[in-house]
C-alpha cells in the first residue's frame, strides 16, 4: 500500500573470514572489500558452470554447478518506495555441492 518494492540481484561477496579463520575474533572492521575472483569464477558465475541467475522480483535463484565443491555468492535486496531508492541489504551465502 505504501508503494514499497524490493529488487533482488547478484552482488559480490565481501572479504573477511576465510578457511583459515572462518570466524575471526575480534571480527574484522570495515571497510569490507569484494572478494577477488579466480578464473573461471566471477560474480555472475560463482559456480564456474552455467551462470547464476536471480529473479529480480521473487529472489529465486537458479544455478547449475558443473563440479562438486564449496562456493560463495552474494545477494543484494534493494528497497524502493514509489521508485525512489531507500537502501539495501547484502548477504553472502556459501553453497556446498
Amino acid at each position: 500500500p505504501d508503494g514499497d518494492s524490493i529488487v533482488y540481484e547478484i552482488c559480490a561477496p565481501l572479504q573477511g573470514a576465510d578457511q583459515n579463520s572462518p570466524m575471526p575474533q575480534p571480527p574484522n572492521s570495515p571497510p569490507y572489500f569484494p572478494i577477488l575472483w579466480q578464473s573461471p569464477y566471477s560474480m555472475s558465475n560463482p559456480f564456474g558452470g552455467v551462470p547464476l541467475s536471480i529473479d529480480p522480483q521473487t529472489g529465486i535463484l537458479k544455478a547449475t554447478p558443473s563440479n562438486s565443491g564449496q562456493y560463495v555468492y552474494g545477494v543484494c535486496a534493494k528497497e524502493y518506495r514509489n521508485g525512489v531508492y531507500l537502501g539495501e541489504t547484502k548477504r553472502d551465502f556459501q553453497a556446498n555441492v
